[in-house]
């Protein structure tokens, strides 16, 4: 009743290791990055999810779909041409998904998750590590929304970034 963590109380664990390039040019985000999950669960595992938050921008998501009309009063060309074609190339490109000895693991994304299936079962008290490679073009917040991605300053020819959640997790 006090809220303390009981007897029985356990938490996942994910550590990262992360190499990451802007690409300020391209306005791109490049990655790969080493997962080690340790299972402090009492069961078994087959599979481990990943979180891709950066498909919340690729055209046809869920978030997409559900949005209301973004059309105004005074639009400037880049904000009415993603409305009338919303086809875009945001989201997170998965290039690569193996265990740490470089074997390729099979792997299914449904929007902003992905699941990863283990080839044994991660019993508990296990740890598993695994490698994903993988890059996404950063979203202009601006006209795509969202907390993130990037903000261009003509005055000064430059880009401001805001990333958030910016990578596999």
């Amino acid at each position: 009743a006090s809220g303390a963590p009981g007897p029985a109380y356990w938490q996942q664990r994910a550590d990262y290791e992360i190499d990451a390039e802007l690409d300020e040019k391209n306005l791109r985000l490049n990655g790969s990055e080493t997962i080690t999950y340790y299972n402090n669960s009492p069961d078994p595992l087959s599979y481990l999810w990943v979180q891709l938050d950066e498909n919340q921008h690729k055209a046809g998501s869920d978030n997409k779909l559900t949005e209301r009309s973004k059309m105004s009063t005074q639009m400037d060309y880049n904000a009415l041409t993603n409305i009338i074609n919303p086809e875009n190339k945001l989201g997170v490109q998965i290039l690569k998904v193996t265990d740490e000895k470089g074997t390729a693991l099979p792997y299914t994304i449904n929007n902003t998750m992905m699941r990863i299936d283990l080839p044994a079962t991660l019993q508990p008290k296990q740890k598993y590590k695994l490698r994903i490679t993988w890059n996404y073009n950063i979203a202009n917040r601006m006209i795509d929304g969202g907390r993130g991605g990037y903000e261009y300053f003509a005055e000064d020819d430059n880009y401001l970034f805001t990333i958030t959640q910016w990578f596999p997790r």
